[in-house]
């Protein structure tokens, strides 16, 4: 176990190309099953509302930004650097998503369309400013910082629409939107393991404890998206 400073990076050669961090492409590889299934479940639900259209979208491209993290971690001695940008930038165009999704189904649409517009705004913002990081920040010598403006947005975007939504639908509409804001709950201990650098193991780091988690809070999504849907049905 290590605190304050990370492993060793894993490395695995195969086939005659070194590879690193195979435990983060595992991990990203079943978090882009997950996301594609839950997609999946979503599409069967057949609806035309657009809470559903964006959250479908949503794990499609939340699944993606997995897919291409764990191949940014895995053949980062080919890719470098750039082999991140995808991930960090679909990481706020599915942000982006979560947040139309929730706002959709707001009752007053004055506020609405209010709430619409500064989310627009904060992602094209987030995203020119991701840019900039990319252009003027020395990434190579810390990855993370490229993380940061990603990790901000997420941060403010999530609590806004999960948490503040979450509860305001929770007592206005149906119990089920409560597991939104679980889901934010039980992200804290990831955000606490990436600042301290908690460490299990080589093989279990702090980037997989939050891959577990994050495939739970993906679920958890789930739960309240079908809930909302079961919500409609019984008001027919």
């Amino acid at each position: 176990m290590l605190i304050g400073k990370d492993f060793d990076k894993i490395e695995l050669e195969l086939f005659g190309y070194q590879f690193v961090e195979p435990n983060a492409m595992v991990g990203d590889g079943i978090l882009f099953f997950i996301a594609l299934f839950i997609a999946f479940k979503i599409k069967k639900l057949s609806r035309e509302e657009k809470f559903f259209k964006h959250w479908y979208i949503f794990f499609i491209i939340f699944g993606l930004s997995f897919l291409a993290g764990g191949l940014g971690h895995f053949v980062y001695n080919y890719w470098g650097i750039p082999g991140k940008y995808f991930a960090w930038i679909a990481s706020i165009l599915a942000i982006y998503l979560a947040e139309q999704a929730m706002i959709s189904i707001y009752p007053d649409e004055k506020k609405k369309k209010l709430f619409k517009s500064i989310s627009i705004v904060k992602m094209l913002v987030t995203a020119v400013a991701e840019l900039y990081v990319f252009t003027a920040w020395d990434l190579v010598a810390d990855p993370q910082k490229g993380l940061l403006i990603p990790s901000i947005n997420s941060a403010l975007g999530l609590l806004m629409s999960l948490g503040f939504l979450g509860v305001y639908y929770q007592l206005k509409m149906t119990t089920t939107f409560k597991f939104f804001w679980i889901s934010l709950l039980i992200m804290i201990p990831s955000g606490i393991a990436q600042s301290i650098k908690f460490n299990i193991a080589p093989w279990f780091d702090r980037n997989d404890f939050s891959h577990v988690l994050l495939g739970i809070t993906m679920c958890l999504y789930w739960l309240s998206i079908r809930g909302y849907s079961k919500f409609l049905q019984d008001k027919k």
